[in-house]
C-alpha cells in the first residue's frame, strides 16, 4: 500500500466549506471509478493550512491516479485556494489500517 501526503497552505479568507465540497466531489469520483484508491482525507490543520492524505493499493496506482486524475482535477478545482505549492510526500505504508 502506498500513501500520498500533501501539506497545503490555504489563502486567507478561503471558503473552507467550498473546499470541502469540492474535495468530496473528487472523492465520489474516486470511489466510483478508481478501486485502487483506498481512502482520501482532507484535514484542516490550522487557519491557513490543510493536509491531504490518500492511500492506494500500490505505488503504480498512486502514480497513475495522481498524474491522470488528481493532478488535473486539483488544478481545476483547488488551485485558486492555494497560497503556494503543495509540500508533497509519498511512501509505502509500514503500519496502520484502512477499512
Amino acid at each position: 500500500m502506498h500513501t500520498l501526503v500533501n501539506h497545503l497552505t490555504i489563502k486567507p479568507d478561503s471558503d473552507w466549506a467550498e473546499i470541502a465540497r469540492r474535495f468530496d466531489s473528487m472523492g465520489e469520483m474516486a470511489r466510483n471509478g478508481h478501486p485502487d484508491v483506498l481512502q482520501a482525507q482532507l484535514v484542516r490543520t490550522g487557519p491557513d493550512a490543510a493536509v491531504m492524505v490518500a492511500s492506494f493499493t500500490d505505488e503504480e496506482a498512486m502514480k497513475t491516479f495522481s498524474s491522470t486524475v488528481a493532478g488535473p482535477w486539483f488544478g481545476e478545482n483547488l488551485r485558486e485556494y492555494l497560497a503556494g505549492p503543495a509540500d508533497r510526500r509519498t511512501g509505502e505504508m509500514l503500519a496502520g489500517f484502512v477499512r
